[in-house]
């Protein structure tokens, strides 16, 4: 009598790692998604942490030149 149980407990194992299959295939798609998802985020941040330190370079660039001219204009005027 353990027979028949076997076989369908067998058939429904069967029937079920083919839903499973499908669940795995659901699972990779959304850890894909989420894996892009992170990456994209993580490539926007690094973009904008660039341009914050580009905008400071150029800044301080400016800064620099501007300081320049000004001793300039002040030994300029000191000495003429």
């Amino acid at each position: 009598m353990r027979w028949p149980c076997l076989v369908k407990t067998y058939s429904s194992s069967s029937g079920s790692s083919s839903s499973s299959s499908s669940i795995l295939v659901v699972v990779v798609v959304v850890v894909v998604v989420v894996v892009v998802v992170v990456v994209v985020v993580v490539v926007i941040v690094v973009v904008v942490i660039v341009a914050v330190i580009a905008a400071a370079v150029i800044t301080a660039v400016v800064v620099v030149i501007a300081a320049a001219a000004a001793i300039e204009v002040v030994v300029v005027v000191i000495y003429y």
